[in-house]
């Protein structure tokens, strides 16, 4: 009696089959990409920029979907946009990563012009970049127009007052759906700038996580961004790091410390490289025993809150022990699902 071949035998074969097709499709489109962004190059007097290139032969050789941009190339002129732009005309891109670059002249106008008209864009990086004055407006109708973006990292890019442009285009998108956005080191220290971010914060509905880590915010700074992070609902991770955050007596970073406490989003707030003296720590310690009673209730979700060890021992220890004891209740909440 002969025996019948296992379906489940027939089904993964046919499985591959199919996967090994679309790895057959994906090469080819990543030759299709390839070609026609070196035709666009030559068609406008440009080079090929060798981070995209090699991303696509990384597709061709392994199959994998080409579905970002990465830029790290000293200058880029406005036909380096055009020529992508041309090549990738029918490519589904998701990223555009563009690190320590200078952008020239009208790039940065033809840069935003191809992310808001191309929807399937999720995220942007614009790392230790440089740009001219004059791209102000650039800067407001990307934050502006742009639709899907999730992601917006501007890093080591110095912005200063064009910051507010940025959070101004943000807070008048009605599309705008940001969850991470990340400005480390963009020297946001003016009052215009922070009075815009409290007003992003309270606007947008979306935004998880929030780095601001080294911007010179200082005390006086603080204090639009505690009034949104006393009614914001989504936030989940803030970074005010290395900010020049000073306690002289009574100030905002009284108020700061109470909002983080009682927030019933908020899991991850970092201090550290601040100038704490020992009144802050105790602040710092009264905001953890705070979010403690909250969650012992059911609230609010646990809280870690990182600081530097710049203080006498037993405040330090305090404050470590509380974020351990706290972090247990995040372990056994998890197990308990």
């Amino acid at each position: 009696m002969s025996k019948r071949p296992k379906s489940g035998g027939k089904k993964k074969k046919e499985e591959d089959s199919v996967e090994e097709l679309e790895k057959l499709k994906r090469i080819q489109n990543a030759k299709d990409i390839k070609f026609k962004y070196v035709f666009a190059c030559a068609r406008y007097v440009t080079e090929p920029i060798s981070t995209i290139i090699k991303k696509l032969d990384d597709s061709i050789n392994s199959g994998k979907e080409f579905n970002q941009i990465i830029i790290n190339h000293p200058k880029l002129f406005a036909n380096d946009i055009v020529a992508m732009d041309i090549g990738f005309r029918l490519t589904e891109l998701k990223m555009i990563r563009i690190w320590k670059c200078q952008l020239l002249f009208q790039t940065l106008d033809l840069l935003v012009e191809m992310i808001i008209n191309r929807p399937t864009i999720k995220g942007i990086d614009l790392i230790g970049c440089s740009f001219a004055k004059s791209n102000e407006i650039s800067l407001f109708t990307l934050a502006s127009k742009m639709k899907n973006i999730t992601i917006l990292v501007l890093d080591y890019t110095i912005l200063g007052d064009h910051a507010s442009h940025i959070f101004h285009g943000l807070i008048s998108n009605s599309n705008c759906c940001l969850i991470t956005l990340s400005m480390r080191y963009c020297h946001i220290n003016s009052k215009v700038s922070l009075d815009y971010i409290g007003k992003f914060l309270t606007a947008c509905q979306t935004i998880t996580y929030l780095d601001l880590g080294g911007n010179l915010i200082k005390d006086e700074g603080l204090k639009e961004i505690t009034k949104s992070i006393e009614t914001i609902k989504s936030l989940k991770s803030l970074n005010l790091s290395f900010n020049e955050i000073e306690v002289i007596g009574p100030s905002a970073f009284t108020q700061l410390c109470y909002a983080i406490g009682s927030n019933h989003t908020l899991t991850h707030v970092n201090l550290t490289g601040n100038f704490f003296n020992e009144m802050a720590f105790q602040t710092i310690l009264q905001a953890l025993e705070l979010r403690k009673g909250l969650v012992l209730s059911k609230l609010a979700p646990p809280l870690e809150l990182l600081v530097s060890e710049r203080v006498n021992n037993v405040l330090y220890e305090k404050i470590h022990n509380l974020n351990i004891f706290l972090a247990s209740k995040a372990t056994t909440g998890k197990k308990k699902k």
